[in-house]
């Protein structure tokens, strides 16, 4: 490649925080033999927000609905507050599975329009993923519902548990 030629190879972000594409080849019309690359085909489109602004979060799950992908991720910074440290265990994970629901309701028409494949995760910050509760805020994972879309847009997967199966 010449100085100021680009690929995609190396980019950091196109357009998404992770895009994953397949890619095809056309020749440049400069001179009929450099290789331009273009994405053929979208796979997956992954947007993450962890600031806990409402505003923050909605303008980045708009950008996934503006995506081709028909599969679509959107992770987002699980709700975790220093005053809840001095609540009980059973107290902090209503409190966080409650904000957790505000968060979805506020989300539900923009991700009833990212298409029947879209998933919302929330993971801890990952400032605090060395600290010793992380493990009691483990990821939550919701699938998108198409099979009753005026009920409910979004169902609860809940983490794994310690034997490795997975509820659903």
């Amino acid at each position: 490649m010449e100085d100021g030629d680009e690929d995609f190879e190396g980019r950091k972000e196109l357009l998404f925080d992770v895009s994953v594409c397949q890619v095809k080849s056309t020749f440049s019309f400069d001179d009929g033999q450099t290789l331009r690359h273009f994405v053929d085909n979208c796979l997956w489109l992954v947007e993450s927000e962890f600031d806990s602004a409402s505003m923050a979060i909605i303008v980045d799950l708009s950008k996934l609905v503006m995506g081709s992908s028909k599969k679509k991720l959107f992770v987002a910074k699980k709700p975790l507050w220093e005053s809840w440290k001095s609540k009980t265990p059973e107290d902090r994970k209503k409190l966080v599975k409650d904000r957790e629901r505000a968060i979805l309701e506020m989300c539900k028409e923009a991700a009833d329009r990212c298409g029947e494949h879209f998933y919302f995760c929330f993971i801890p910050h990952p400032k605090v993923w060395k600290d010793d509760n992380v493990d009691e805020y483990g990821p939550s994972l919701w699938k998108r519902n198409k099979t009753d879309r005026n009920k409910e847009p979004l169902i609860y997967s809940p983490p794994r548990e310690d034997n490795g199966s997975e509820k659903r």
